[in-house]
């Protein structure tokens, strides 16, 4: 029987996405933080994550640190040896299906 791997997020971006083109692909990196209460506290939880191809490229354009977002998409193990050798490193990786852009559209000075 098959599993389900589905993570949704809403949060704001701690930085601008990084953006690179790696032959034809473009791919972004970034960061969102998640805030939720805790009893009577608030608590943030941090999540890096990855974009692929054209919604790379559209997360680059139009995102910006402090935006608010939605990201859905898979946990991906990201372990690791170290390169001193001294041990393996353990973490995860979200990797980003779909997003939706939360900010309201500014209003022209006109309008």
């Amino acid at each position: 029987m098959a599993g389900l791997n589905l993570t949704q997020l809403i949060g704001n971006l701690t930085k601008n996405i990084d953006v690179r083109n790696v032959g034809d692909l473009f791919i972004a990196t970034g960061a969102i933080a998640v805030n939720e209460r805790v009893g009577d506290k608030d608590e943030t939880t941090y999540f890096n994550f990855e974009a692929f191809g054209r919604k790379a490229e559209v997360m680059g354009l139009y995102l910006r640190k402090g935006s608010r977002v939605y990201l859905s998409g898979v946990m991906r193990n990201n372990n690791y040896d170290k390169k001193d050798g001294s041990g393996k490193v353990y973490g995860y990786k979200f990797i980003v299906n779909k997003f939706l852009m939360l900010d309201k559209k500014e209003q022209s000075e006109n309008s």
